[in-house]
């Protein structure tokens, strides 16, 4: 299919190195091509949703949507997360993008998507609002403590550990999800089974990621990612998984230990203010700070409204591509 002098068409692995180029040419910083191979063909539910524009045989453009399978009070739906769009320079202001979306937002609809969502920025928000009728669904604030708040733990650093994610079990991190899902049987939650944590976290080509817990429970722990390269040091939450407010009080206690030993400045997460968990983050000196996130998406054909309304997600940085 061709539009004026560049043609559109499906992305495959041979494209890889030329997405690389272009992230650099759009972005001035570089990427792996592993981050490309992950994301766009071994994602968990085998499907690809993204697309290029080529001119002369050189990728200009690129968009795409990463499959996720989410949970709301028991059934389960495919939504599309946006990420990482980029257009070359060159080319920019030609209604590529906009072409290359539209053809995209169909394939994922014929592939039985139930919604298209993400989190766009100042470069990108106007352009989806505008031109591809996006609506503005929140906008959420990141939620940071400073390292502010003398943690109130009776424990000691002593009784929490840090591991690799990769050696929580398969049953254990199964069983986690059951129980979260009816923790959270009435907000829209990722589906976190052994499958999509292998591939989100363990197989992730650019982090590494680590648990947090308490040496005696395995039950209840956090992800975090640690960031060496921000300001200060800081910790970026992408999973909390406790059922019980005590329990998850240990946890933040322990952490804000951990971070004082380390000199890590800052602990940053997403968390929806109608979360049950909201004010134990709150009684410990979180609050909101920047940056600001807006999370909009695109209306769906089947009705599902209930995507539509921030109050009903269970919002975390696992949904993004960005942590």
């Amino acid at each position: 299919m061709r539009s004026g002098q560049y043609e559109v068409r499906r992305v495959n692995s041979e494209d890889v190195m030329g997405l690389v180029s272009l992230f650099k040419e759009t972005f001035n910083k570089g990427v792996s091509p592993e981050f490309y191979y992950w994301r766009l063909f071994n994602n968990p539910l085998k499907l690809s949703w993204g697309f290029v524009a080529t001119h002369k045989d050189k990728i200009i453009a690129f968009a795409s949507l990463t499959p996720q399978q989410v949970i709301y009070r028991g059934k389960e739906f495919i939504i599309g997360t946006s990420g990482s769009s980029m257009v070359s320079p060159d080319f920019q202001r030609l209604g590529i993008y906009s072409k290359l979306a539209r053809v995209m937002y169909k394939r994922a609809y014929d592939q039985h998507c139930n919604f298209i969502c993400g989190f766009p920025n100042r470069n990108s928000h106007y352009g989806r609002v505008v031109k591809l009728n996006w609506f503005n669904i929140c906008e959420i604030p990141q939620l940071s403590n400073k390292i502010r708040c003398i943690s109130q733990s009776k424990n000691s650093i002593s009784d929490y550990e840090i591991i690799s994610v990769d050696k929580l079990e398969r049953e254990t991190i199964n069983e986690c999800l059951e129980k979260r899902l009816e923790t959270y049987y009435d907000t829209i939650s990722l589906r976190e089974d052994y499958t999509f944590f292998k591939w989100r976290y363990i197989e992730h080509p650019s982090y590494n990621y680590y648990v947090f817990k308490h040496k005696k429970n395995f039950e209840n722990f956090i992800i975090k990612f640690y960031h060496p390269e921000k300001d200060g040091k800081q910790i970026d939450i992408l999973t909390v998984n406790v059922y019980e407010k005590r329990d998850l009080e240990e946890l933040i206690c322990g952490l804000i230990l951990y971070c004082e030993a380390s000199e890590i400045g800052q602990i940053n997460l997403w968390l929806n203010c109608n979360d049950k968990f909201y004010t134990s983050f709150e009684k410990f000196g979180f609050y909101h700070s920047s940056p600001i996130t807006w999370f909009s998406g695109l209306e769906e054909p089947e009705g599902f409204t209930f995507f539509y309304d921030c109050h009903n997600w269970n919002f975390s940085f696992a949904l993004s591509d960005v942590y």
